[in-house]
């Protein structure tokens, strides 16, 4: 229920709060996506990937009930939620080392 809060806060105040669902272009949610990435406040790359999820969600629900006539968060990327800090390469012997007792 926080995602949908946070997407509801989140739209309005990039986008303005006279916008309607109709006037969101791909092209304005592509910049949308490129505000997550690149705010002062900066967010964890699976912060932003939830956050984009949610909005991809809710603009699919508008388009299955036609409030509007199609998703512009459709095409819009997410980033990969696991960054590059969380990555750590495990040397080949170190890897075998489990392998070789779990299956003898």
């Amino acid at each position: 229920m926080a995602d949908i809060h946070r997407v509801k806060v989140d739209l309005p105040a990039f986008f303005g709060s006279e916008i309607g669902l109709r006037d969101i272009a791909e092209e304005r949610a592509d910049a949308f996506r490129t505000y997550y990435l690149t705010r002062p406040k900066k967010l964890a790359p699976g912060t932003v990937h939830r956050r984009l999820k949610n909005v991809r969600m809710v603009f699919e629900y508008a388009r299955r009930v036609k409030l509007i006539p199609s998703n512009p968060f459709a095409g819009v990327s997410t980033p990969n939620q696991f960054g590059s800090s969380k990555k750590s390469y495990v040397a080949v012997a170190v890897a075998e080392k489990p392998l070789a007792v779990a299956n003898p």
